[in-house]
């Protein structure tokens, strides 16, 4: 979505965030080139109840990173059904204040509510039905001109987005009870030349804590003090999620690393997959994981076509088989979101040559996923670019023929 920014926002951040997403932004412009093959082997159906003892870390391990051993694991059963009904579009009147475009590229759910964020600022809500936009739409989180938030988390009552200031340089966390009064902590001076390690993405993380990926991960106990937990590898962390003490990371490339204890890490092998055809994945994109009622699941792309991973522990992933329905026509899934009683991912889809459609997917267990298309109507484009459920309400975010979208419906559990 960055690509719709307004022409006023600082060329250094635009350059900045350019970089940083150019392989989403690829994927979402619609360009057929195709990277090399991936050679990874497919891997095989999920089996829930049986682990392999012991599995061999990838080569070109960072350093700190060990070779992963996870104890066998079962994982019961979900239970009911899972599935979202009476999806209506409910996006407030928004100024765009000079801009040519306007998008939501995230949304979360804390105590208090639900928070959205994109080119239109910061909104918030107590019931996904009416929003209303707190603060500066070009100031989102009082920093000044030129700030973009990457990424949102909720832990109770607190608020967390991944702050890149263009304007000062500088990368960080910003923490809010309330979307309006923010407290930023930089973790990363981004001056010219080469540029240190930032962040990208973050997750809730124990009672009162975060987990904060990107070139580098940090851990917070409380959102005042920050420590470094792993310096990384030659690749940026863009998805994280966490169930208990157990964390997962993982770049847009499928690399992962795990941690059962926030201090120590261990990598998995790469996340891989076949096509309808049983070809391997040309590539693999990653682009959001969670951890709900059968594990962890990760969404993204084998190639251009959506898929699902899944796994009971982190360590072990199996590809989804390939359900037509689903997943048969061209997509993208960038967000997804958890509950107890099942999973929510968004993104578009639709067939060669046609509009990409604001579409998302409902899962009880992260293997049968039902496809839900918002939006038919599309002229150009649009998509769902954020997920987030608040009581007994699902909310998506995104975009729709260059105007941001707001669209909610009932969760039912049968």
């Amino acid at each position: 979505p960055w690509w719709k920014r307004p022409a006023t926002v600082a060329t250094a951040s635009a350059a900045a965030v350019l970089l940083a997403v150019g392989a989403t932004t690829w994927l979402l412009a619609g360009d057929t080139t195709v990277p090399p093959a991936d050679t990874s082997p497919p891997t095989t159906p999920p089996v829930a109840t049986t682990l392999a003892p012991e599995l061999t870390a990838t080569t070109g391990t960072a350093p700190g990173t060990t070779t992963a051993t996870p104890p066998t694991t079962v994982v019961d059963p979900p239970q009911p059904h899972f599935e979202a009904t009476g999806w209506q579009l409910v996006t407030p009147p928004i100024e765009l204040g000079g801009a040519s475009a306007a998008v939501f590229e995230g949304t979360v759910a804390s105590d208090a509510g639900l928070v959205a964020t994109g080119s239109t600022g910061v909104w918030t809500s107590p019931d996904g039905i009416e929003w209303i936009q707190v603060g500066d739409e070009w100031d989102p989180v009082g920093l000044g001109v030129g700030v973009d938030i990457l990424d949102l988390a909720a832990n109770g009552d607190l608020v967390a987005a991944v702050i890149y200031n263009g304007w000062d340089a500088v990368a960080g966390v910003a923490i809010s009870t309330d979307a309006e009064a923010w407290t930023f902590t930089p973790l990363a001076e981004l001056s010219e030349g080469e540029q240190p390690a930032a962040p990208l993405s973050i997750t809730a993380y124990g009672t009162d804590g975060f987990l904060i990926a990107g070139g580098a991960v940090w851990k917070t106990d409380d959102g005042v003090a920050f420590d470094l937990v792993h310096e990384g590898t030659n690749s940026d962390f863009w998805s994280s999620a966490t169930g208990g003490r157990t964390a997962v990371v993982g770049t847009s490339e499928g690399e992962l690393l795990v941690t059962r204890d926030g201090e120590t890490w261990e990598q998995p092998p790469r996340l891989a997959g076949v096509l309808g055809d049983g070809e391997p994945c040309p590539w693999v994109s990653l682009e959001a994981l969670a951890h709900g009622p059968a594990g962890f699941v990760a969404v993204g792309a084998c190639g251009r076509h959506g898929t699902a991973w899944t796994s009971p522990d982190g360590f072990v992933w199996s590809q989804v088989p390939l359900d037509e329905t689903a997943f048969g026509d061209l997509a993208w899934l960038h967000a997804l979101v958890a509950t107890e009683q099942g999973y929510v991912a968004g993104g578009h889809s639709g067939p060669e040559g046609a509009p990409r459609a604001p579409t998302v997917w409902t899962s009880s267990d992260g293997l049968a996923w039902t496809r839900t298309v918002l939006d038919e109507s599309v002229i150009e484009d649009g998509g769902v670019l954020g997920v987030a459920i608040h009581l007994d309400t699902l909310v998506a975010v995104g975009w729709v023929d260059d105007e941001a979208a707001i669209w909610t419906a009932d969760v039912v559990i049968r």
